[in-house]
């Protein structure tokens, strides 16, 4: 069975990574959508940014002793950003986030549907999410989570070339 400390680890990297994304999009999102350009069709900025921010919220509360948090913190961050589709520009980062969290999400549901009665034992919920991210690429994630916060940090790439 895995140990608590590297489930938290890696959500803890994960709620990182996502949570500069709150932290940098917070202010831009109540912020004027100065009619961004075809560049960041078919989601405007602000949607892409209000997604990003739902999705780092999610991820803040994640706690490996409170099984429900992770179910809860997983799901909501998918569905955060699986409600827009992405400016192009990081359409491809995008999925890379969002296929990583719809994984750990799916093992998470998993566990707690299964054997082990209401499913709320948060050893087996703890170890459902260290072994789906032990079949992911957490670093590719983080890059691609990265990359996000950068292009919405610039307003979504107006202020250079988008990528």
């Amino acid at each position: 069975m895995l140990a608590r400390p590297p489930v938290l680890t890696a959500s803890g990297a994960l709620a990182l990574a996502l949570g500069l994304g709150a932290g940098l999009a917070a202010g831009a999102v109540a912020g004027p959508d100065a009619g961004h350009q075809g560049a960041v069709a078919p989601a405007s900025c602000a949607e892409a940014k209000d997604a990003w921010a739902r999705a780092a919220q999610a991820q803040l509360r994640l706690s490996a002793d409170e099984p429900a948090t992770l179910q809860r913190g997983f799901r909501d961050a998918r569905d955060a950003l699986s409600a827009v589709r992405p400016p192009a520009a990081v359409a491809d980062d995008w999925d890379v986030v969002l296929g990583y969290l719809s994984a750990v999400t799916d093992a998470v549901e998993e566990e707690v549907a299964g054997a082990h009665g209401a499913g709320q034992d948060p050893e087996a919920v703890a170890a459902a999410v260290a072994s789906a991210m032990g079949d992911l690429d957490t670093t590719a994630m983080t890059a691609a989570s990265g990359r996000i916060t950068a292009f919405l940090k610039e307003d979504c790439g107006a202020a250079g070339d988008g990528a």
